[in-house]
């Protein structure tokens, strides 16, 4: 038995160890133990900079004076490759995540190994995995109206690997840049903007993303609808003018379709125009209220007509 020189009670019957605490507290220690390395620093990891774009070294800073590393191994080496010096290799230009470890051994007292893991980013970036637009999911067609706008993507994660985002906009079109945002402006002059989101490190650039984005022209405050005369008794008529910010008239709009409604909100007359100026024989209806819907695309925009 042992005696627990740390017991402070007068009472020398119970500060005795039995043989089988002193079993259980060697135990511990022991391989297998879960403090078997009790004098093994804490923190201590594998050292690399990444992304390894060719061949880096790796190493095991902080370990105490009677530990080494005696192996080193890889969790793809059809991507990455290790040898016995800590010196790593990247194999058919491989992207991506491989786990290295390094196994650790105890040359002194309780001779046993144990081993350290890291995951290191190899490569260039991968594809970029998210795309938005003010805030929404991007997709193919969409549009917006003329004036502010942002786009934000979201790239691979490479862990302790830098990256950033390139951008490259449309020639002509006002941005400005602040990481994985990018911010511009739509102008009326325009019939679309392109944007192209490219992630880089140290290895290189990844998959190009890009943003194709269309004006929409039917938007309030860029476009004026005009319907002519109004009170109207023979013939009304109906333009679509795309305007600039001062108000300055730019491109004409074919409409894609427009309703009549009277004021009940039956539907009287319903029309596909051909060209942007619509002429709409108003005389066979009774004089009174009506509800003009033009329709441009997923816009939709009402005017009062009285009919006399």
């Amino acid at each position: 038995m042992l005696s627990n020189f740390m017991d402070s009670r007068f009472d020398h019957q119970v500060d005795m160890f039995t043989n089988g605490q002193i079993t259980r507290m060697r135990n511990v220690f022991n391989p297998g133990g879960i403090r078997q390395h009790a004098d093994f620093a804490e923190g201590v990891q594998i050292s690399v900079t990444e992304p390894i774009c060719t061949t880096r070294s790796m190493s095991v800073p902080g370990l105490p004076a009677n530990y080494s590393v005696t192996s080193w191994s890889s969790s793809n080496t059809s991507g990455l490759t290790v040898n016995s010096s800590g010196t790593a290799t990247r194999q058919n230009n491989f992207d991506g995540f491989v786990t290295v470890t390094a196994t650790v051994t105890k040359s002194t007292g309780c001779n046993s190994a144990f081993e350290i893991s890291k995951e290191v980013w190899v490569g260039e970036p991968t594809s970029i995995t998210g795309q938005n637009l003010n805030g929404g999911t991007y997709y193919s067609g969409i549009s917006v109206c003329p004036g502010s706008h942002y786009v934000t993507v979201t790239p691979v994660n490479t862990g302790d690997a830098p990256q950033t985002i390139n951008w490259t906009v449309q020639s002509g079109i006002s941005h400005f840049i602040n990481g994985n945002l990018l911010n511009f402006t739509m102008p009326s002059s325009v019939t679309s903007v392109s944007i192209t989101a490219t992630p880089t490190n140290a290895c290189g650039s990844g998959p190009n993303t890009s943003f194709y984005i269309t004006k929409n022209s039917f938007c309030r405050g860029y476009y004026s609808l005009m319907t002519y005369p109004n009170p109207a008794s023979d013939e009304l008529s109906v333009e679509i003018f795309t305007t600039d910010e001062a108000g300055k008239q730019l491109d004409t709009i074919k409409p894609d379709k427009l309703v009549l409604f009277n004021e009940q909100g039956k539907k009287m007359l319903e029309y596909v125009p051909s060209n942007s100026k619509t002429d709409i024989d108003v005389s066979k209806f009774e004089p009174g209220k009506y509800f003009l819907h033009v329709y441009v695309g997923e816009e939709k925009e009402i005017r009062q007509i009285i009919i006399e």
